[in-house]
């Protein structure tokens, strides 16, 4: 009979690089990860590794084999995981989210209040996000989710939890009706977001950033930097709802492009812990649109 744990072996040296690393994500001695790999390559009667260096790299046999069976053994340790007792009311865990600052005006104050109701005693820790490294921290399990509005092209799980619009924003009579187009705006100096943030939608469209325009890494200044100045900015429909005073702004819907977005919670294929695929669980539960439940 196969041994389904060859598998488990297999896949962690393949995503770790090495059998050290392999071993220390398992749990297991290396020369316990190293027999297992020579017992799978008697199975299937070929070398699977080569020697490069110091260390081993997959030769094409074995990625073939990984990528037809890894889903089947993350989700297999997943299953596992969920039988484990998990009390969400009486742990003390640390829950890691990246959330952008609008994630963390938008999501955030709903995301806490359910949180103090079903797991009073956990920490709930909101980093920055940053979308050159955090399909890593998923991974590794230094995040347990992510929500961004950007696709992070990475063998990483997602599900969208809303679709929003990117709305212009202006300094009141800055532009008369029926508002800019998006030629006028292309040139216009503007508030630009840095691009790790992941808010890039208007951008692709806007580029290059022209003179005289600000770049900034959250969109907090942006609402007093446009009522102030002849600058423009985009920012999404959620976030324009959440201001308390607009009477110095006028809002510009750019009809010449798509400018919908889809808000999405990304997480790990195989949650490191019971706890941890609690909360991923708990939280598109509790922030997906209604809409969006049979989608």
């Amino acid at each position: 009979m196969f041994d389904l744990n060859l598998l488990r072996v297999l896949a962690a040296v393949i995503e770790q690089g090495s059998i050290t690393a392999a071993a220390e994500k398992l749990q297991m001695s290396q020369p316990a990860i190293s027999q297992s790999i020579n017992r799978l390559r008697k199975v299937i009667k070929d070398d699977l590794f080569v020697k490069e260096g110091r260390g081993i790299t997959p030769n094409r046999v074995a990625l073939q084999l990984y990528s037809d069976t890894s889903e089947h053994v993350h989700q297999a340790d997943a299953a596992v995981r969920g039988l484990i007792a998990f009390d969400p009311y009486t742990t003390t865990a640390t829950f890691r989210i990246a959330l952008t600052d609008i994630g963390q005006q938008v999501f955030l104050p709903r995301l806490s209040q359910v949180m103090r109701s079903t797991a009073p005693q956990a920490q709930l820790e909101v980093l920055g996000p940053n979308t050159e490294s955090v399909a890593d921290q998923l991974e590794s399990g230094e995040l347990d989710l992510a929500i961004l509005s950007t696709d992070l092209h990475n063998d990483i799980r997602s599900a969208v939890l809303h679709l929003g619009d990117y709305l212009c924003i202006t300094r009141r009579g800055l532009f008369a009706n029926p508002g800019p187009s998006l030629e006028d705006l292309r040139s216009h100096p503007r508030v630009a977001v840095t691009t790790f943030t992941g808010h890039t939608l208007m951008e692709k469209y806007l580029t290059p950033i022209p003179p005289g325009s600000i770049v900034v890494n959250t969109f907090a200044a942006i609402p007093n930097l446009v009522a102030s100045t002849d600058l423009v900015g985009f920012v999404p429909e959620d976030l324009v709802n959440t201001w308390q005073a607009r009477e110095n702004l006028d809002i510009w819907k750019i009809d010449e492009v798509e400018t919908q977005t889809e808000v999405r919670a990304y997480f790990a294929k195989s949650p490191g812990s019971s706890a941890s695929a609690w909360f991923v669980h708990l939280v598109i539960e509790t922030l997906r649109d209604p809409s969006l439940n049979n989608t």
